[in-house]
């Protein structure tokens, strides 16, 4: 099932009908509030960000895609800082993790939000938030040890 407007998804139902792929079904993008449903039926999500966004950027679909625990695949350009930290030196490991240590912060915002309108319930709130407070901590204790390295 592939979710999506305009060029791609017209580029899509093209491709599907000419390979006869009766099994792919096309949909246009669906109201927000049946978002939780649309990502938790998933069994991989997939995002692009754009060489021009800029080399701090994380589309902030992939944040919720990854609230959803589903597999990400993200195409980023290989200059964007989002994509690892496989990248250098230290400064540059510390920097990713900063970065990732923000997203924690982002995707612990958007699990209040959750909450609040009711996409999730207090159960669901409080296991994701712990998962989510405990990765921040194992970010931030990298981020340390990064840093105090010679």
């Amino acid at each position: 099932m592939v979710v999506a407007e305009g060029l791609g998804a017209d580029w899509l139902a093209r491709q599907k009908a000419a390979a006869r792929l009766d099994n792919l079904i096309l949909l246009p993008l669906q109201a927000y509030h049946a978002l939780p449903e649309v990502l938790t039926s998933a069994d991989i999500l997939t995002a692009t960000l754009e060489a021009s966004a800029g080399i701090f950027s994380v589309p902030s679909k992939g944040l919720s895609y990854m609230c959803a625990e589903r597999a990400l695949l993200l195409s980023a350009p290989s200059a964007n800082l989002a994509e690892g930290h496989e990248r250098g030196g230290r400064a540059e490991s510390h920097q990713f993790l900063v970065i990732a240590k923000g997203a924690c912060a982002e995707v612990l915002s958007q699990l209040y939000v959750a909450f609040d309108v009711g996409y999730i319930d207090e159960q669901q709130f409080q296991e994701l938030k712990d998962r989510t407070v405990e990765l921040g901590r194992i970010i931030g204790g990298l981020r340390k040890a990064v840093k105090g390295q010679k």
